[in-house]
């Protein structure tokens, strides 16, 4: 499956933005994206695809995926059939450019 280009909503102003999900549907295709992505799964547990890796991310993880890598974040079916079983997920993305150029 070829993934899709997701744009992340920034402005020249800021390096980096941040989000806090808690609903486990958000981005729940396989994507990439120009900027430099840290996730943290404060709660919730499911199955991580990152490039050709596959495995397991559950509550207290927090993860690095490079620009322009594909990734997709699959919740466990609990966290869609139960409304009391919520996901809380903090995101940041980086700009390309976050560090400087070198």
């Amino acid at each position: 499956m070829k993934p899709q280009l997701l744009k992340v909503a920034n402005n020249s102003v800021n390096s980096f933005s941040v989000r806090r999900d808690r609903v486990p549907y958000i981005n729940n295709r396989w994507h990439y994206h120009a900027e430099v992505e840290l996730i943290y799964f404060k709660k919730g547990n499911g199955t991580q695809f990152i490039g050709d890796s596959i495995k397991r991310f559950r509550s207290g993880d927090v993860v690095l995926v490079g620009a322009h890598l594909p990734h997709y974040w699959r919740f466990d079916d609990n966290y869609f059939n139960d409304e009391k079983n919520n996901a809380d997920v903090v995101v940041v993305h980086f700009c390309e450019n976050f560090w400087g150029t070198f």
